[in-house]
């Protein structure tokens, strides 16, 4: 009887260690995240560092693969955000301009003449009011994480520089498709027409635009020189990315994995601005060279802009709920 549960109790070792070593070498999580900028873009590049660090910040447990363009999604913002509350992407990086399709509070971030300058653009992140945002979109089945903004954008056009108000009426510029991009380029004079980014280039050749709004990173990775030769510093906008998982996703991991990834999110923001800012006199540098007519608004131009789009504000402060317009610039302050 003795050697039976002797035997019973070596099975049961054996057993117990084979185990061990099946769970010790099952294989990793693989989290899928995706972006919607070009491959190569600064998104991508830290998107990619991290990728590298998460294997050992996980302990193995995870690893990472990026698609860069909205791969995934048929190149479509939307689409990313649907896939992400669905569960197909695991970890997305959208346009906070976009994102107001789910959450309109969201689009405080994307009021004209909202900030000065990127540095002060950067507080948006650590504002509590916007911090609160990030944990309201549970019911579609998506966990906010994080906001990493981008440069403030600029207006670029085929027809002259823009100083005033009245340099853009009747221009017809490319916005993203929302109401509230539609409604600041309305408020400035112009004719807004919204159609997909990828539309952008052969619109241009065909004339259907004159001109276009984009980051300043964009006017240099996207070769803008070859298409247009006018371009108005004016940092009208600043349009976040939101850093977003599927919620059933995140749940399953260890929570250990969920701090580790959180950290690692954070400082890709950190590195994300930091890299935006040190690029800006860099492309500023690249236009002119390559026969861009660049132009800087002065402070009392963008004020003239600035009382233009007061109507913007007022219109959305009654779609944004009570105070979230007040909470944020006192932030910004």
């Amino acid at each position: 009887m003795k050697a039976f549960y002797g035997i019973k109790h070596v099975v049961f070792l054996v057993a117990f260690l084979l185990l061990s070593v099946i769970f010790a070498n099952a294989a990793p999580i693989i989290l899928k995240a995706e972006h919607d900028e070009p491959a190569g873009s600064i998104t991508d590049r830290i998107l990619n560092d991290v990728a590298k660090k998460v294997p050992e910040s996980t302990n193995g447990r995870v690893t990472m693969q990026v698609f860069p363009g909205c791969q995934l999604s048929g190149g479509k913002i939307k689409t990313m955000i649907q896939n992400t509350g669905l569960g197909s992407t695991h970890l997305a990086f959208t346009s906070g301009a976009t994102f107001t399709a789910w959450d309109i509070n969201v689009g405080v971030a994307n009021l004209p003449f909202l900030a000065d300058s990127f540095d002060q653009y950067e507080k948006i992140r650590n504002i509590p009011a916007m911090k609160e945002l990030l944990g309201r979109w549970e019911k579609t089945g998506i966990k906010g994480i994080d906001y990493w903004n981008r440069c403030l954008r600029q207006l670029v056009n085929t027809k002259h520089p823009i100083r005033t108000p009245d340099d853009m009426k009747g221009m017809r510029f490319r916005v993203m498709e929302t109401p509230l991009m539609v409604s600041i380029f309305e408020a400035m004079g112009a004719h807004p027409i919204g159609m997909p980014f990828g539309e952008i280039f052969s619109a241009l050749q065909l004339g259907t635009i004159d001109g276009a709004e984009r980051p300043t990173e964009f006017l240099l990775t996207e070769s803008w020189w070859d298409l247009a030769k006018y371009v108005s510093m004016c940092d009208y906008v600043g349009d976040p990315l939101i850093v977003q998982a599927n919620l059933k996703f995140w749940n399953s991991l260890d929570k250990k994995d969920q701090e580790a990834l959180t950290k690692l999110i954070k400082e890709g923001g950190d590195q994300k601005f930091k890299m935006e800012k040190a690029m800006q006199e860099k492309a500023v540098e690249t236009m002119k060279q390559k026969g861009m007519t660049v132009t800087f608004m002065t402070a009392e131009q963008k004020n003239v802009f600035r009382s233009k789009t007061q109507k913007v504000w007022a219109e959305y402060e009654q779609k944004f709920e009570k105070g979230l317009i007040d909470k944020v610039v006192k932030g910004l302050k």
